[in-house]
């Protein structure tokens, strides 16, 4: 992790906790949470981005296909394509 991530997650759970002790609700598990203070699960994922999508007048857009989207943005910008392996996991 590099010391800027570190940075901003530690930024980020200080601010999700002043949020969550005004909202009265227990301070979240998870990095990145819903609006209700909900992990993010593949359904509410999934009617997010179909919701974001709908706002933007955009069809036919898998949640899956921004993965090849990204390889294929890392390729062109002519990134190894063992680096592209790892960035993308398994």
């Amino acid at each position: 992790m590099t010391p800027q991530l570190a940075k901003t997650l530690q930024t980020l759970k200080e601010t999700r906790s002043l949020e969550a002790s005004m909202e009265g609700v227990p301070m979240p598990e998870y990095v990145f949470v819903t609006p209700s203070w909900t992990r993010w699960d593949d359904s509410n994922l999934r009617g997010a981005f179909r919701e974001l999508l709908t706002k933007a007048e955009i069809r036919h857009v898998r949640f899956h296909d921004l993965r090849h989207t990204y390889a294929s943005l890392m390729a062109k910008a002519g990134a190894p394509p063992k680096y592209v392996q790892e960035q993308l996991g398994q």
